[in-house]
């Protein structure tokens, strides 16, 4: 997937780039010489591969302020999210994500301009120290429903429930891939889907 805006609210999945004519960024390939996009919201990418950045790349030529928050970025072959090193736009921002189980590190990148902050890595590979990394980011296991089928909802008990941080312009009236409020309980989760508590029935006995 490649172009210029936002890209919201959508699954990319088994997608393939194939080296050495594309070696770069298997689902979504950000600002690689004159491919520019500048927005990746509550996204699930999967099952995506290529040499460098299988479910996401951030390339030199990506616009001066790059936002991916709230994605799910998981499974994908040659990386999760990664970022040249050189050239990197100002503000490259990655929050809220939950990154994991990415085959090589989970993300990568470098550039004192590429932030990464509320996201969640886990198992091996979990991120270069090549950027800057803010207050709130986990290496736990997000306690995902299923991942062997494929289910990335959370339960209560996941670091990722209430872990995100909220920001109040987009997010409101905003919701997330399952179509619920992006912020259920006073503060956002991490990853593409809030987790749903329904409300229970209170009984009284005399």
């Amino acid at each position: 997937m490649r172009g210029t805006g936002t890209v919201v609210n959508c699954i990319v999945e088994n997608n393939r780039s194939i080296s050495p004519w594309e070696p770069y960024g298997g689902g979504i390939q950000i600002g690689y010489t004159d491919r520019v996009l500048g927005t990746v919201k509550n996204c699930l990418i999967r099952y995506n591969s290529t040499t460098s950045g299988g479910g996401l790349f951030l390339g030199s030529g990506c616009s001066n302020d790059v936002l991916i928050a709230n994605c799910t970025v998981v499974s994908n072959a040659g990386g999760g999210i990664r970022a040249q090193s050189a050239n990197m736009p100002t503000n490259a921002l990655i929050f809220n994500c939950v990154v994991v189980s990415n085959t090589g590190d989970n993300i990568y990148g470098g550039g004192t301009n590429f932030v990464v902050y509320s996201c969640s890595t886990w198992q091996s590979n979990q991120w270069s120290v090549a950027f800057i990394l803010i207050n709130g980011n986990t290496t736990n296991d997000p306690k995902f429903t299923s991942f062997t089928d494929g289910n990335y909802r959370f339960n209560r008990y996941s670091p990722c429930f209430n872990s995100g941080t909220n920001q109040m312009g987009w997010m409101n009236g905003a919701v997330d891939l399952d179509g619920h409020a992006r912020i259920l309980h006073s503060r956002v989760d991490m990853g593409a889907y809030e987790l749903l508590i329904p409300e229970g029935t209170m009984f009284r006995g005399r």
